[in-house]
């Protein structure tokens, strides 16, 4: 049985449930744990970083394109998880606009806060697993370019 989307929005003020909101965590989680994975084996499959091929780039001008183009696509990949989250905070805390919801999803991956809005506030824990999030899946991105560096240097 679908649930009805008004059924699980608040007013402003009102805290949501926090089975609702641990649900939509746990969700949401699942989501980016499987985006974060799948990004970082599709980045392993663009440019195959296997030791041969790195220890034949070296740690040198030639590896430059290489770690740019991981840099930039680990970019690219955080901006896309923010996104998701951004478009789950439109969808269902229904901001005035796209920019304000990624505005929010922003400050809470990269750790700058929670959103000051007060259509945000039924979904703090959300927002607070965001952040959690964010810090762990930089850390995870840091290590890949660690390990890529390693094999080059070796």
């Amino acid at each position: 049985m679908a649930v009805p989307l008004n059924s699980i929005m608040a007013e402003p003020e009102q805290p949501l449930a926090l089975g609702v909101q641990l649900a939509a965590a746990a969700a949401m989680l699942l989501a980016m744990i499987s985006l974060h994975a799948l990004g970082l084996m599709a980045i392993s499959n663009w440019r195959p970083l296997e030791d041969r091929r790195l220890k034949a780039s070296r740690f040198g001008l030639r590896a430059l394109p290489l770690l740019g183009g991981i840099a930039l696509s680990l970019f690219a990949l955080h901006l896309v998880e923010i996104g998701v989250f951004a478009l789950f905070y439109w969808l269902v805390v229904h901001p005035h606009a796209f920019e304000q919801a990624l505005y929010a999803s922003a400050s809470a991956y990269a750790t700058l806060g929670a959103p000051e809005e007060r259509a945000f506030r039924p979904w703090r824990l959300l927002i607070a697993l965001e952040a959690l999030t964010g810090i762990v899946f930089v850390t995870w991105s840091t290590a890949f370019i660690v390990g890529v560096v390693e094999k080059l240097r070796s």
